[in-house]
């Protein structure tokens, strides 16, 4: 049957266009064909696709074998359905047309498949739609012929619904008593009535004879079924009974969630693969909620492979409950459900180790877990088993256990874990793929442990490595020991797992380090030289040496067969402390063995540290960032670096060390003006200190301030007047003194009061020369920077000439009017103003007119 299975799909795909069967290597696969918008595209079905939903001889729950279409029972000369269902077509039916009242279609038998199928070039079109019902019940007026959509979905589905025309009830009454049912595609056929079940079976035998990609869809709590078919993902597919129509892609046919649906309100919808594993897909076709159910022994254990029942009101009688779905938990104990919303569920698991709750009198028992689930909400609910799964418990020996002469070498790989439950109805085991839990336990024990281990009693190992899926096992032992090597599965309860393993028996050579010592002390960076000695009588390969469970190196072969060999070591890249060496001898044969000591690496040496800007006794400007940087070094590390100013607090500046490079910036603005000492300290993690000590002057360079307040500038002095000269200077530091300059020449240094700004300061002017003479006051501070104040005076020493223009001497004047009287006056300096005096009394200011030109004016009427 499996050969003819395979065959038929071959013959099948000679006289299909739309899709062809194409051979890889390792797989074969169905490359099909779709109108993409108007262009016909091809694609590669999933392999997985192909195998499951395909080649798969078995639909859902009948057995796949050979038929007898006449009475639907086994037969060696029957009919497979794969071939039966393409290539076959009952050209005597109907027989009864002329006295039938229900039979239909009246005028024609049921086509043929492979014909209807001729020249079709694609699979499907992408189209959603609701195809119209056929015939009539009168069994006239067609309204789906099979020109309908050119496409194979549409014509396959044209093509049960002409060959499957009544349903039960229509059969019934045709027949007069209740017919018989089947679950056989070839019998279905022959029989030509059927009810949703029967149309899914037909459905999906015919796809997978046309290479088309099926399954079944299971909706048992509403008491419906249908199928989907693949074409990039799964698609909805429901042909009616009575030639009624079909639903293709319709998503929301049934559920009251969308308009123009059923209106039911779907508790879940299931895929049954063929093999009888039920997987919810629920939320394709309504709004869902979740139900995760764990299932545990009483010592806590997940418990693998348990089936989880969810129960909900019957769809014809909501006062009695009917079986929903089930599902299969995990290696993790768990098992999730999509759910529909606004239903109520009732559930129970069962496993070989009892059910929760427990049946009554051999009739199943549930337990109510959910009221009017609600969308997108998470239920849970744990279920607790009365047995515990039988894994005895292991402990390692720790007494009595001598290295032998021989090692034992064991790995494992668990490549694939298979999780095996059986159908609810039809009692079928299913195997599926475990995503998690591909785990074993591996023992190495002696006899009498491997019996108690194999009765279920607990027992001990030489080594044990448990709840792992690859790993390896090392043991020692000799020729006189019966060993055992245990890999098992006892913590699963329905989990097969596929692993490979090697097993390596072999006599050890032997290997040890000479020199030094092991536990001997060696000083970082020296280079130690090691020896050692190597024996085997299988003979060795090589000899490498590794530290600290690093790379192996190759030593040195001194005698030419590996009994003296030597390597060396530079301690400069190690940390201090101990440092684990060990050699491997390595046989012709790849075998080998490791022994090892232990070195101490001490620090014997003091880090190095310097201080390269700013230099010893170097001036710095206050108020400017001062960088200072240098270099460090230890032959392990720098672990502390630090920077102190004036006996202050150490600053860490570890962090600014770049390839032996340092670097701190100081701000100098609030550090007094004078001398500093800068201390850079390194310290290595074995506590060596080094120190670097650097002095800089802190200088400031602001000027002070002066001013002079008065005189005024180019002021005139009388020669031989004191010219007395106010102002104030001050600085932001501190005034070192006043100098006092006259056209240049330093004529005495003041000394100013702390805190007063003013001073005050007297020339003599009576020998100095007639003429403008530059007073310059001049202010130092402290550090020497100096800012000075300019003033200008005048010496004057010559009176000015004055003469009478008019009148002149002598002139008489009537005793009426007013006497115009001009003079000419002239200074080497100026003329401030001129005076007229009369009669020794009476003074009158002049006006000065032009120049040197002055005039007065003198009323004379009163004159005697």
């Amino acid at each position: 049957m499996f050969m003819d299975n395979v065959e038929m799909l071959y013959e099948n795909d000679l006289v299909i266009d739309y899709a062809d069967i194409v051979d890889f290597p390792d797989h074969s696969t169905v490359r099909y064909w779709v109108n993409e918008s108007g262009v016909r595209t091809s694609f590669d079905l999933p392999v997985d696709i192909y195998y499951w939903n395909i080649v798969h001889p078995k639909i859902t729950d009948e057995d796949p074998t050979y038929i007898n279409p006449s009475t639907g029972a086994p037969s060696s000369g029957g009919e497979f359905w794969r071939d039966y269902i393409f290539n076959h077509a009952d050209s005597s039916y109907p027989s009864d047309t002329s006295s039938s009242t229900v039979l239909y279609p009246k005028n024609a038998t049921p086509p043929l498949l492979s014909d209807i199928l001729s020249g079709v070039g694609t699979m499907w079109d992408g189209d959603s739609y609701k195809a119209p019902g056929g015939y009539l019940n009168n069994g006239t007026g067609n309204r789906r012929p099979f020109d309908y959509k050119d496409h194979a979905i549409e014509k396959v589905s044209n093509w049960v619904e002409k060959t499957l025309p009544l349903n039960v009830r229509e059969e019934s009454e045709r027949i007069g008593r209740n017919p018989a049912r089947s679950v056989q595609p070839v019998r279905i056929s022959r029989n030509h009535y059927g009810n949703c079940g029967e149309l899914q079976d037909l459905t999906i035998a015919a796809a997978r004879a046309s290479l088309i990609p099926a399954r079944g869809i299971m909706n048992t709590g509403e008491d419906h079924v249908w199928s989907e078919f693949w074409e990039r993902g799964w698609h909805h597919w429901d042909n009616y009974w009575s030639d009624g129509g079909t639903g293709i892609d319709v998503f929301g046919n049934y559920d009251a969630d969308f308009p123009g649906s059923w209106g039911r309100e779907l508790s879940t919808v299931s895929v049954w693969r063929s093999d009888g594993y039920m997987e919810t897909v629920t939320d394709n076709y309504s709004d869902t909620a979740y139900f995760k159910a764990l299932v545990l022994d009483p010592s806590g254990r997940p418990v693998d492979g348990a089936r989880v029942l969810l129960a909900t009101e019957s769809y014809y009688d909501p006062q009695s409950l009917t079986i929903s779905t089930w599902g299969h938990t995990d290696t993790s104990g768990e098992v999730v459900f999509d759910i529909g919303d606004s239903r109520n569920y009732w559930t129970q698991a069962s496993c070989e180790l009892g059910e929760d709750p427990p049946d009554s009198g051999g009739n199943l028992q549930v337990t109510q877990i959910i009221s009017s689930s609600q969308t997108d909400t998470l239920y849970t609910h744990t279920f607790n088993m009365p047995s515990r799964i039988n894994r005895p418990s292991a402990s390692q020996m720790t007494e009595g256990i001598e290295d032998g002469e021989y090692l034992i070498h064991v790995e494992f790989d668990v490549e694939y874990a298979f999780l095996h439950g059986k159908n609810f109805f039809t009692e079928n085991t299913f195997s599926r793929m475990a995503d998690t839990g591909r785990n074993l336990d591996l023992y190495f024990t002696d006899n009498e442990n491997y019996q108690k281990c194999e009765s279920h009693s607990d027992f001990s190992a030489y080594e044990m490595n448990e709840e792992i899926s690859s790993g390896t096992l090392t043991s020692y032992l000799s020729g006189e020991d019966l060993e055992h090597v245990i890999l098992s599965n006892m913590g699963s309860l329905n989990t097969e797992k596929l692993f490979s393993f090697n097993v390596t028996i072999y006599s050890l050579p032997s290997v040890l380090i000479t020199s030094p010592e092991d536990g001997n002390r060696v000083t970082h960076t020296d280079i130690v030289e090691f020896t050692g000695s190597a024996h085997s009588t299988m003979g060795l390969n090589t000899v490498q040496w590794s530290i600290d469970d690093g790379e192996w190196i190759d030593a040195v072969d001194i005698s030419g067969d590996w009994s003296s060999f030597s390597f060396e070591l530079n301690t400069t890249p190690l940390e201090e402390g101990k440092h684990r060496i060990e050699v491997k001898a390595i046989t012709k044969e790849q075998k080998y063995v490791i022994s090892g000591i232990t070195i101490d690496v001490e620090d014997h040496i003091s880090p190095e540290v310097a201080i390269l800007s700013p230099s010893e006794d170097e001036t710095v400007v206050q108020g400017r960032p001062m960088e200072i940087n240098g270099s460090c070094w230890d032959d392990y590390k720098i672990n502390s670096l630090t920077f102190t100013l004036d006996d202050g607090t150490a600053h860490e500046i570890t962090s600014t060390i770049v390839n032996g490079n340092w670097s701190w910036t100081v701000d100098t603005q609030g550090l007094d003006i004078g001398e500093h000492d800068i201390l850079i300290a390194a310290m290595d993690p074995s506590g060596h200190k080094a120190e670097c000590i650097v002095k800089f002057y802190l200088t400031e360079i602001v000027s002070p301030d002066i001013s002079i307040l008065s005189p005024e500038n180019n002021t005139i002095i009388l020669s031989g007047d004191p010219l007395i000269i106010d102002g104030e200077a001050s600085d932001n530091v501190d005034l070192r003194f006043l100098s006092i300059f006259v056209d240049s020449v330093k004529i005495d240094r003041i000394s100013l009061p702390a805190g007063d700004p003013s001073w005050s300061f007297e020339v003599e002017t009576l020998t100095m020369s007639e003429g403008p003479h530059i007073i310059e006051a001049r202010a130092e501070d402290m550090e020497g920077n100096m800012n000075s104040s300019w003033l200008t005076f005048i010496i004057d020493g010559t009176p000015p000439m004055l003469e009478i223009l008019s009148p002149m001497t002598g002139t008489v004047f009537a005793p009426k009017g007013v006497l115009l009287v001009k003079i000419e006056a002239q200074d080497n300096q100026e003329i401030a103003g001129t005076q007229l005096v009369f009669d020794r009394t009476e003074i009158i200011s002049g006006d000065h007119v032009s120049d040197s030109i002055w005039e007065m004016k003198l009323d004379i009427s009163s004159l005697s």
